[in-house]
């Protein structure tokens, strides 16, 4: 019977941390019931100080699996490849900045979205109204999500 308790708390703790890795809630679910029906053979076979002792164990093992996700599990390689990329939209909007109230060519058709070429550099842009025409002459006047925005000059 305690052989049996031991395989029910150690399957459960490591459906547990499995489920960790791989989110879904049947791991979870499947742990959590075994771990609650070793605590339930424990006070049935071993009465009260039995159940307890199982809670207590059930509760050393969480707290290792625990202990291991939050301070071991940082440190491997298996986390950098879980772990997204995270881009610097912030610091890509202020390199945008840069070419508010400059002027450019249009290097594809903005209908609305296109791509501009200003200071020899291609940026995303979006037309402030309509169409504007490969090879337009154009002038950089708001910044939005990331996008010049930008208005065709008149020439003269």
């Amino acid at each position: 019977m305690k052989l049996l308790l031991l395989i029910l708390i150690l399957t459960g703790g490591l459906g547990l941390f499995i489920e960790s890795f791989f989110p879904g809630y049947i791991l979870a679910l499947l742990g959590s019931s075994l771990l609650l029906s070793a605590i339930v053979l424990g006070f049935v076979f071993y009465g009260l100080m039995g159940g307890l002792t199982v809670f207590g164990v059930e509760l050393v093992v969480l707290l290792l699996i625990f202990w291991l996700w939050i301070v071991i599990f940082p440190k491997t390689g298996l986390k950098k490849k879980m772990e997204l990329l995270v881009t610097n939209k912030e610091e890509e909007g202020n390199e945008i900045n840069w070419y508010l109230g400059k002027e450019g060519r249009c290097e594809s058709p903005c209908k609305p979205h296109g791509f501009v070429r200003i200071d020899s550099k291609r940026v995303e842009a979006v037309s402030e109204t309509g169409y504007i025409e490969e090879g337009v002459k154009i002038k950089v006047v708001g910044i939005r999500e990331g996008k010049a925005i930008v208005r065709a000059i008149q020439t003269e």
